[in-house]
């Protein structure tokens, strides 16, 4: 039998994956002496274990993590490639 997924299971889901792209675009990103991505990881195996938990604690902090990381990922294309975006 399959299960459904409840409107905050895919918003918390939504987040992880645009959270786990962030990470990714920023290893590209930033030289190897840079260990933001590397904290950033921890912090989403954190989110990642905590996602089958049904209460969805960390929802706010997850969403707040994402928010920093696409805004950080907008600062590095700026000061890295001179784009916008």
């Amino acid at each position: 039998m399959k299960t459904t997924q409840t409107n905050i299971e895919k918003k918390y889901n939504a987040l992880l994956k645009k959270y786990q792209e962030a990470i990714n675009i920023i290893y590209d990103i930033t030289p190897t002496s840079d260990y933001t991505p590397d904290y950033m990881t921890y912090d989403y195996d954190g989110f990642l274990e905590f996602s089958n938990n049904d209460d969805y604690f960390y929802f706010k902090q997850l969403k707040e993590a994402v928010n920093k990381s696409e805004l950080y990922v907008k600062y590095l294309n700026h000061s890295y490639n001179n784009t916008f975006g």
